[in-house]
């Protein structure tokens, strides 16, 4: 969702410090940074892990959320055992 505002448009249960705060926590420390970190979003049909990366630019006072889901399908025909799926968000 580029141009979007990952906290309040796209998925506001990441407004949680321990998410949210990473990026503050880089914004703050006033140089381009990297956070990364696991995070479970949880959804009425159930939870999904991710593995988040966020990365913090200083020149353009823009922050990048990469999320990748580190749940695996279950193998089948033509399915590869433990193939993830990657989403940026």
């Amino acid at each position: 969702m580029i141009g979007k505002n990952c906290f309040n448009e796209v998925a506001r249960a990441t407004r949680a410090a321990d998410f949210q705060g990473q990026l503050f926590n880089l914004q703050k420390a006033g140089v381009d940074g990297r956070a990364q970190f696991s995070w479970v979003f949880k959804f009425a049909t159930g939870a999904a892990p991710v593995d988040i990366v966020l990365l913090y630019e200083v020149a353009t006072g823009h922050g990048t959320i990469l999320v990748k889901v580190v749940r695996t399908e279950p193998a089948g025909p033509g399915r590869n055992q433990g193939a993830a799926r990657e989403t940026v968000v």
